[in-house]
């Protein structure tokens, strides 16, 4: 990118840094949303697989005073059961008693309600009689032919009413399952205004929350995964720079030895060195401690430098974490008055390494 070129290291850190908080933002708000989504979608499905389904089956034997059977074919219990019948031959609407009323159906469970607990009364009555359900009572009386419908609500208080119609005694021309509004068994304009349950759900291997869900989950990865990137990074160039390994090789001009300084940011133990292809190993590390420089230093003798040319050094260390080094060097003698030698030595690279 333009606006980077140029720029130092920690300044390409600190800006992809910065992108990637506010990029991670963006995303956590708009990932809050979908969740809010997400979450009432569950509470949707939720309620769907724990709502109840009532049927019913009507038996006109003679003498069959328990002619309504009523089975919950749904997925949860049904509430406060109330069964509402429309006789077009007595011209009279049936409203079970209050006493009567069924408080919980549960699933699979089929009830039988005797013709006794039903109470024949005008629309007007019936009304009066259960004022919650006026909506669904003035819809029934204006049909032509029998409605026997079931009105009842889910754990949650959603209500629902199963509509059966059919002629004298039978209804079996058609079934009709309505969600009502919530706390009332009808709708402002009846039953037609009603919500229609749809009882065949589409079945889909993703839905589009689900779907967003996993897209954003994956951006939110990826971005993580890279903020991660640099973070680490970042955190390798800060140990490198705490834990930096530096050793100078420097000609001690009063002794005419060879010092070395611990230049770096770690202590270092020297286990041995080596001058013009001659070994010399310690049993132990030697200390030189870090950051005191002339204050702490070790000496190597001279013995194996020439009285004359160039020659090689090599310096075997060992960090406080166990981690080996080779810091090399070169040097040069030269022979002055009196048969003496003027050595000059240099540092070349400090680098990891077994040895």
């Amino acid at each position: 990118m333009c606006l980077l070129k140029n720029k130092s290291f920690t300044e390409k850190v600190s800006f992809w840094n910065l992108f990637a908080i506010i990029a991670t933002l963006i995303v956590l708000f708009f990932y809050t949303g979908y969740t809010k989504d997400i979450a009432n979608e569950a509470i949707k499905t939720t309620q769907i697989n724990s709502r109840p389904l009532l049927s019913l089956t009507y038996t006109d034997t003679e003498g069959d005073q328990e002619p309504y059977n009523i089975r919950n074919f749904g997925k949860g219990p049904a509430l406060n059961v109330i069964v509402v019948v429309r006789d077009i031959k007595s011209n009279g609407i049936f409203l079970s008693n209050q006493g009567d009323m069924l408080i919980a159906l549960p699933q699979d469970i089929t009830m039988k309600i005797p013709r006794s607990n039903l109470q024949e009364l005008s629309t007007e009555e019936a009304k009066t009689k259960l004022p919650g359900a006026n909506s669904l009572i003035e819809e029934l009386s204006k049909k032509q032919n029998n409605q026997f419908a079931l009105v009842y609500e889910d754990i949650f208080g959603n209500t629902f009413a199963t509509i059966f119609k059919g002629s004298i005694y039978e209804y079996g021309e058609g079934i009709e399952f309505a969600e009502l509004q919530k706390n009332d068994y009808g709708t402002q304009h009846g039953l037609a205004g009603s919500r229609l349950l749809n009882l065949k759900l589409p079945i889909t291997l993703m839905t589009n929350y689900e779907s967003y869900s996993l897209i954003i989950a994956f951006i939110t990865m990826v971005g993580a995964i890279i903020f991660a990137g640099w973070q680490i990074k970042i955190n390798r160039r800060l140990q490198k720079l705490n834990d930096f390994v530096a050793l100078s090789i420097l000609p001690d001009t009063n002794t005419g030895k060879i010092k070395l300084l611990n230049t770096g940011k770690i202590n270092l133990y020297i286990h041995g060195f080596e001058i013009n292809g001659v070994k010399n190993k310690f049993d132990q590390g030697r200390l030189i401690s870090s950051a005191t420089l002339d204050s702490a230093y070790y000496w190597l003798p001279t013995d194996s430098v020439p009285p004359e040319g160039k020659f090689d050094i090599k310096i075997y260390l060992m960090d406080e974490f166990n981690k080996k080094f080779i810091t090399t060097g070169q040097g040069q003698s030269s022979k002055v008055d009196q048969g003496k030698s003027w050595v000059t030595v240099w540092t070349l690279r400090t680098e990891k390494t077994n040895w």
